[in-house]
Parts: structure tokens; C-alpha cells; sequence
């Protein structure tokens, strides 16, 4: 049988229980550091999966988000499928017509010079829901969103071809503010954040039915007269000028009803 007594250090009998229960306080422990290893492992998030932080917190429908952190993971909307997020590969699918350029921020793209055009050319799409972010540095600063055009050959040929839903805030100058139908249609409502935050645009064509919505409030509806509005065409962001600094990310597409058209001859589908 065995003793309930050991010896301590100083020769002092010590109770074997006060021993074991020792050990067991040590053995816990070691199981709470070795889980804590663990979880650190399984949080870690893969550079392919993860996005640069921002400094500006985005805003949607639902309120301010809280500010993005270090390598906080960005998932698509359920449906919706990227077209333009923060990666390494973040121009994949488009191409730029005109002057300037579009150059990659970490978390998407942002102007310079132009006039230009950047627009998806991997495929063209009938019905759709839009989402993208957008920020303007100043209130004076111009851009847009095109939708349902042909595949350009200059910038010039989108106006006509296709809708572009207006991005300017400035008090003077240009009269269509952000969310109007460019020459088309005024915006309804104004809905703009401050220059330095993110917008939320929720753009809908289907059919000859537009709707744009900015920060969560509807802004603009358009019903194009029949056969104005091509069936099908690309999406794209402009480039307004050098003095205009414009930051887009975060652009993704849903298809609705009978989805994408064939997609542009010589390319594959989306």
C-alpha cells in the first residue's frame, strides 16, 4: 500500500495529496498554454484570403462599420461574385481606354489622370445588382459608374452607348450630383458621405429599370424608354481628370434572371 506521506525539501513530511494536487494545477496549465498555441494557429488568416486595412471606416444600409484591422478577412456578399477586391490580382478582368490610369491601394483602386475608362471586359451582363465602395478626397473631385455599355473603343463612346450614374458633390459647376443619370435623369435625393469616407452605391439594371441606391437610401429610379437601353453591356469606373482623385473597392455583381450575356467574342466567360 502506498504511504499518503512523502518528504518536502526540508525533510518535513509533505501529504501526497497536497502533491498530487500539485501536479494537477501544473498539468492544467500546460493544456490552457497549449490550447492558447492552438487557437492562435487556427485564427491565423492566409495573406491570399485577407486584405490591407483602411484608415477610413466603410459605411452601409445598416450604419458605420467599425474601422477595419491588420488583415481583417473580406467575404463577398452571399450571390454576388468579385469583380475588383484587394489583392494581388486586383486588375484581373479589366482593361483601361483612354489617358491616365487606375493604380491598386491595397484594398482596391484609386484615379489618376485621365480622362479614362477601367472597365470589366471578361463579360458583359443583362440583368443585374451592382455593389461597390467609392471615396472622393474632396467634394470638387468627379467620377462615375458605367453600366450596360458597349466594348469601348474610346471613352467617349460609353455616354451614348450605355448609362453612367454620376459621382460629384461640389457646390459648383456640374449641376448632376452623385446619383444622377448623367444627361438623363437628376439625382433625386443626395445621400453623400464626407470627402476621406466610404460610400456604398447599390446600382440594379433590369430590364430598362434602374435604381440607385447611396448609403442606403434610395436616390434615383429610371425607366428607360423601349429599346434606348442596350439588352447587355460591361460595367466600368472612370477617371474624370488629373485633378480629380477618386478610391474605389469592394465592386462585386449579382446576376439577375437570365444572368450574363455571351460573353466578349475572343475572351472567356465570367
Amino acid at each position: 500500500m502506498c504511504s499518503r506521506f512523502g518528504k518536502g525539501r526540508s525533510g518535513r513530511t509533505v501529504p501526497v495529496a497536497a502533491i498530487a494536487s500539485r501536479i494537477a494545477l501544473l498539468a492544467v496549465l500546460l493544456v490552457v498554454a497549449a490550447c492558447g498555441n492552438s487557437v492562435a494557429r487556427d485564427d491565423a488568416v492566409q495573406p491570399s484570403q485577407v486584405l490591407p486595412s483602411s484608415p477610413i471606416a466603410a459605411t452601409g444600409p445598416g450604419g458605420p462599420a467599425t474601422e477595419a484591422t491588420p488583415r481583417t478577412r473580406i467575404d463577398v456578399d452571399p450571390g454576388f461574385t468579385w469583380l475588383l477586391r484587394g489583392n494581388e490580382h486586383v486588375l484581373t478582368g479589366w482593361e483601361h481606354n483612354g489617358a491616365g490610369a487606375f493604380v491598386p491601394t491595397g484594398d482596391g483602386v484609386r484615379t489618376n489622370g485621365g480622362i479614362g475608362l477601367l472597365w470589366y471586359s471578361r463579360c458583359a451582363f443583362r440583368d443585374f445588382e451592382l455593389r461597390l465602395q467609392w471615396q472622393a478626397a474632396s467634394s470638387d473631385d468627379n467620377s462615375g459608374v458605367f453600366v450596360r455599355f458597349p466594348p469601348p473603343r474610346d471613352p467617349s463612346v460609353v455616354v451614348p452607348g450605355g448609362l453612367e450614374i454620376q459621382i460629384y458633390d461640389g457646390a459648383a459647376g456640374e449641376p448632376q450630383k452623385t446619383g444622377a443619370l448623367y444627361d438623363v435623369q437628376r439625382e433625386r435625393r443626395r445621400n453623400s458621405n464626407a470627402p476621406g469616407v466610404w460610400n456604398d452605391f447599390v446600382i440594379r439594371v433590369v430590364g430598362n429599370r434602374v435604381t440607385v441606391e447611396l448609403n442606403g437610401m434610395l436616390v434615383n429610379k429610371y425607366e428607360a424608354p423601349s429599346s434606348t437601353l442596350p439588352e447587355a453591356g460591361h460595367v466600368g469606373l472612370q477617371n474624370h481628370g488629373p485633378d480629380d482623385v477618386m478610391s474605389f473597392r469592394r465592386v462585386r455583381i449579382r446576376e439577375v434572371g437570365a444572368g450574363a450575356a455571351p460573353p466578349t467574342a475572343g475572351r472567356s466567360g465570367c
